[in-house]
């Protein structure tokens, strides 16, 4: 039997018309979308300035480089350039990301006759798809050597103007307004294309904060993180280094309500919850006691997430637990975590610690494509962390 996808054609519409249009820009005035899979926002504008694939030559042989705008987002994410009906998506974090507006693009045009003449394709660095896990992996890099100047050749890569977070023992992912909010401080801030960043303090401890982070970016830059730190510890020395996670999850239960925050300790996996083996792995998260507990289901992406699924993943219960929470993060952190554990133990011991702030009950018609009236519960979230951080001075 067909399983029942949760968005319907109309929900697809609006959660694609809310991360591709804006102020200037409306979804019937496109005619192409390209989706520039493993390129940086610089390296798009590189390729506009210089005329690639826009407009032929000049009378004098010459390429006209066209007039372009960014999309004016309302709530932002990539940025997005447009240009006389046609698209540019820049992205540069994960094959996920990547997957999900493949997903979000070829059904929201499938959905409706009214964008059916709208053409998809996907750009890749020198025309290769085999590059661009090595393009994440080279962004991830890049970011990590700006934030800790191993060397004198990574000062031109820099990210702070006069910082560098060598000796940090705290690490926040999570929107930066919001723990700024529940800081003592923010010591230094900056704007990055791959992430923003800041650096805050909180009671007595400085803490290192890292924008929003999706699917398996969150593997790929934990491991380049963690690489640099134990190459700053002195192995004679034990020294606790604490990661916290904050962001959206999803509720199976009608009871936990919008704005309300979750503390996941195990997850399952879609691809288990759909063979019927329902593995549960449990781990340890630091931030369990100030909340909910549950199991999470890790998922593909939320746009083919169906009623059948969901249910399934609903009545595996597990160490007293329920499986309550949906995301795309915390399988990839733990990953990257639990292999550096075993690398850098006994001398750095890494601790982890996650809380969701709920955003949307797909299985009882509250659904993604309804943005969030607030930020309630990533202000709950966030002050979770730095009540804890304070709590352990």
């Amino acid at each position: 039997m067909k399983e029942r996808r949760v968005f319907t054609d109309e929900d697809v519409f609006e959660y694609a018309k809310n991360r591709l249009t804006g102020k200037n820009l409306k979804l019937e005035d496109i005619t192409e979308i390209e989706l520039w899979q493993g390129f940086l926002p610089r390296e798009l504008h590189h390729e506009l300035q210089i005329g690639q694939g826009f407009l032929p030559p000049g009378k004098d042989g010459e390429d006209i480089i066209p007039t372009y705008d960014l999309v004016e987002q309302d709530n932002p994410r990539e940025p997005i350039f447009h240009h006389d009906g046609k698209i540019m998506i820049p992205e540069f974090s994960s094959i996920d990301r990547a997957k999900r507006y493949k997903v979000m693009i070829t059904s929201m045009i499938a959905a409706s006759p009214d964008l059916n003449d709208i053409r998809f394709r996907v750009v890749y660095p020198e025309g290769k798809k085999r590059i661009v896990e090595q393009q994440y992996s080279n962004f991830a890099y890049d970011f990590t050597m700006g934030l800790f100047l191993p060397e004198e050749r990574h000062l031109t890569q820099r990210i702070f103007d006069s910082h560098n977070v060598r000796d940090i023992k705290d690490i926040i992912v999570g929107p930066l307004e919001s723990v700024a909010a529940y800081s003592d401080e923010v010591i230094a801030s900056a704007k990055n294309e791959y992430l923003d960043v800041q650096l805050v303090k909180i009671g007595d401890v400085r803490a290192l904060n890292i924008g929003y982070i999706y699917g398996r970016q969150a593997s790929i830059l934990f491991d380049k993180i963690f690489k640099e730190i134990d190459g700053f510890h002195d192995e004679k020395n034990q020294t606790d280094i604490n990661v916290y996670m904050y962001g959206r999850v999803g509720s199976l239960f009608r009871e936990y309500e919008r704005h309300d925050v979750l503390t996941p300790t195990a997850t399952i996996d879609e691809l288990d919850v759909r063979a019927g083996t329902n593995y549960i792995h449990p781990f340890t998260n630091i931030l369990a006691r100030r909340g909910k507990e549950c199991i999470n289901l890790n998922v593909l992406n939320v746009i083919d997430e169906t009623y059948e699924l969901l249910e399934s993943a609903k009545n595996v219960i597990g160490y007293a637990m329920r499986t309550a929470s949906i995301d795309m993060e915390i399988k990839h952190a733990l990953a990257a975590i639990d292999d550096a554990r075993g690398k850098y133990y006994p001398h750095l011991r890494i601790n982890f610690g996650f809380v969701g702030h709920v955003s949307d009950r797909p299985l009882y018609g509250d659904k993604l494509s309804v943005e969030l009236d607030s930020k309630q519960g990533e202000q709950a979230a966030a002050k979770m962390i730095a009540d804890h951080i304070r709590s352990q001075e």
